[in-house]
């Protein structure tokens, strides 16, 4: 929808200018004129039409792409909330996700809703994170375009550095944001560690 509410009028502008060159060239504009036409009932079937160009355009521009554009939206954040939870299959080590392994019990795919979460992230330099929770949702914020692995009940442990050395911290809900990006199909079965 875009590009007719541009190239509409332009086209229209175009056949004006193309058709009467081309009465002008072979004289048929003189012959309308000697025949007792004259330039205002010339021009009014040009100007009627010229309207309905012109409501289309603007239906166009203000109704169509709006709405057009909204469902775009909605759509692909529809298949980034279904890619994520189609990445994870139940019973799998998935690190689809760079720097993030996750294995999920069991996966609800129309809701996001996850259980048995287990998840490996060593995106941050500080330390690698090891969180566990009995269940999780994914949701997704269409305006930032990230999702959310929204955990519950839960425990949190972070490596210090040291190989025997790590913080354990419980929670009741605890969010980790995602971010949106091309996906890494690599999946480890069942059993085996990534």
């Amino acid at each position: 929808p875009s590009y007719l509410e541009i190239t509409m009028p332009m086209a229209f502008l175009l056949s004006i200018v193309v058709a009467f060159g081309r009465l002008t060239r072979d004289g048929e504009i003189v012959a309308m004129y000697s025949s007792g036409l004259n330039l205002r009932q010339l021009v009014r079937p040009i100007f009627g039409f010229a309207v309905l160009v012109a409501t289309f355009a603007f239906v166009l521009a203000v109704f169509t792409r709006p709405w057009a554009t909204r469902r775009i939206d909605e759509t692909i954040s529809e298949m980034a909330r279904t890619r994520f939870t189609a990445a994870l299959r139940p019973g799998v080590f998935s690190s689809w996700l760079e720097g993030v392994v996750i294995y999920v019990g069991a996966v609800e795919p129309d809701t996001g809703q996850l259980t048995w979460v287990m998840l490996a992230d060593e995106r941050e330099a500080a330390g690698r994170r090891t969180i566990f929770a009995a269940e999780g949702r994914l949701q997704t914020d269409d305006q930032r375009e990230v999702a959310f692995l929204q955990m519950r009940d839960g425990t949190i442990l972070r490596s210090l550095g040291a190989a025997d050395s790590y913080d354990r911290t419980d929670f009741g809900a605890f969010d980790l944001t995602l971010e949106f990006g091309p996906m890494i199909d690599e999946h480890t079965e069942r059993g085996a560690m990534p």
